[in-house]
């Protein structure tokens, strides 16, 4: 979520060595963060973090790497695939 309070989203994208590397990262207020899982603030729970569970079995599927992270007031998941 980016709103017009002008938060910064950063995005890189590289493929090295038949490897896919990805890492994502925006301005957030602290994240709960449990057992590499997000504990949404919201009311509606139900609808909210399938995205990124999406992604990590996507990723678990073709044997990489997920990581999600929070510090320093940015919000960042990194992920490695195999070629």
């Amino acid at each position: 979520h980016c709103d017009d309070t002008k938060k910064e989203i950063r995005m890189v994208i590289r493929y090295e060595y038949g490897i896919l590397y990805i890492d994502s990262s925006n301005e957030a207020e602290k994240i709960n963060i449990v057992d590499g899982k997000i504990i949404t603030h919201k009311t509606d729970k139900e609808n909210h973090g399938i995205g990124l569970k999406n992604v990590s079995r996507v990723v678990q599927k073709y044997n990489g790497e997920f990581l999600i992270e929070n510090e320093n007031h940015r919000f960042r998941i990194s992920i490695i695939l195999p070629g």
